[in-house]
């Protein structure tokens, strides 16, 4: 067992990685009682360490 994480396939991670963000913050912004707000500064968040503003 490695004691790090190791990435097979870094850009399709990413990818799924970004969906899941970018699905949460519409979720948190069509209802703020289904998930927490934080999720809309997350997705900023993901988006800009990705470079994609």
């Amino acid at each position: 067992m490695h004691s790090h994480l190791s990435f097979q396939n870094p850009p399709a991670l990413r990818n799924e990685a970004l969906e899941l963000a970018k699905s949460l913050a519409a979720r948190a912004e069509a209802d703020p009682t289904d998930v927490d707000g934080r999720a809309l500064d997350g997705y900023d968040d993901a988006r800009s360490f990705l470079h994609l503003w």
